[in-house]
């Protein structure tokens, strides 16, 4: 794998990871009013979620750019 495409791999890894994280923070603060909720209870599932997004968007992306040649 080319070595740029895999540090915006990991880049668009942690965007989603830091995006995804505050998504579910806030909703399990402010919509589901659990007022036992801390941001590392939401890291796992934030991480397992953000590695699916990205995965997801890579194939998406290469697959694109096969049909456009």
């Amino acid at each position: 794998m080319n070595p740029v495409k895999l540090i915006q791999f990991f880049i668009l890894l942690i965007v989603n990871f830091i995006i995804v994280s505050l998504i579910n923070y806030a909703f399990l603060v402010w919509v589901a009013n659990k007022a036992d909720t801390t941001i590392s209870s939401v890291l796992v599932k934030s991480a397992i979620i953000a590695v699916v997004l990205t995965v997801l968007f890579t194939f998406y992306n290469k697959k694109k750019d096969k049909s456009d040649e």
